[in-house]
């Protein structure tokens, strides 16, 4: 009885095997490996935003949706594979929009950016062939999906504003480990508890602010206890500099607001 459920164990898990799954078009594993690799990707970049920011949720929505998708493959018939690569094509631009707007806003480093965007093209050109399949597959296999050098950057992720950078390395390593795939590397990074404690502070700013259209310093000071009112003043004017707060009043009367 334990031998006949540990053989069913373990037709059950390679059952849920990629290849098995899509049983005869073993070439489109490729693609669809690729997808799984790069929305995995995508949370490992994303988990560097903070929770409050909607474009943390927007990605990884997009994303698990453009996985989800390219999973249809299986069920489409062979006459509507080319709507099925046009409607995967239209996905994939999206999501390099999105990154194209984070990056700018500087949500994600250029680096990044530069080799998520250009993964997610290699992704359109393995759609966009007419047998969905890469040269040299038969030796490679899928160990050839990515291109050569292809690794999620880790050594800078930039924060909300721009010029801000956030080193965070317990959170990278964790979510290492939790992707656990050999294509993405992690690298070094110098740890900088001066800029967490900048980027808590201008959280906690504009989450204050979120909650109450205007504040004074006394207002922020009486939440944040960890400096002086000086570093908040200081933390507000780069706030006004960067255009994402507004000053109203002199000195002490001083109030200040979201743009």
């Amino acid at each position: 009885m334990e031998s006949e459920n540990k053989i069913s164990t373990e037709i059950s898990i390679k059952s849920l095997d990629a290849v098995s799954f899509f049983d005869k078009d073993a070439d489109f594993v490729l693609a669809y490996k690729k997808t799984e690799k790069l929305v995995s990707a995508m949370y490992m970049i994303t988990g560097l935003f903070s929770d409050s920011e909607p474009m943390k949720w927007t990605l990884r929505k997009k994303s698990g949706e453009l996985l989800s998708f390219v999973l249809t493959y299986k069920d489409t018939p062979e006459g509507g594979r080319g709507d099925f690569v046009y409607y995967t094509k239209t996905r994939t631009l999206e999501l390099i929009s999105l990154l194209e707007i984070s990056a700018r806003g500087g949500l994600v480093s250029q680096m990044n950016f530069s080799i998520l965007k250009q993964e997610f093209f290699n992704l359109i050109n393995i759609l966009k062939s007419t047998d969905l399949t890469l040269a040299g597959t038969s030796d490679g296999g899928i160990s050839q999906v990515f291109s050569e050098g292809f690794s999620v950057s880790s050594d800078v992720m930039k924060g909300a504003f721009v010029g801000e950078k956030i080193y965070r390395q317990t959170e990278q390593e964790n979510a290492v480990q939790r992707v656990s795939l050999s294509d993405i590397k992690d690298r070094n990074i110098n740890t900088n508890k001066d800029n967490l404690k900048k980027t808590n502070r201008q959280n906690i700013i504009l989450a204050l602010l979120k909650k109450k259209k205007e504040l004074t310093i006394n207002d922020i000071a009486v939440v944040i206890k960890d400096c002086s009112e000086k570093t908040i003043q200081r933390e507000l004017n780069s706030f006004i500099s960067a255009g994402v707060l507004k000053r109203s009043g002199v000195r002490r009367w001083s109030r200040y607001s979201l743009v």
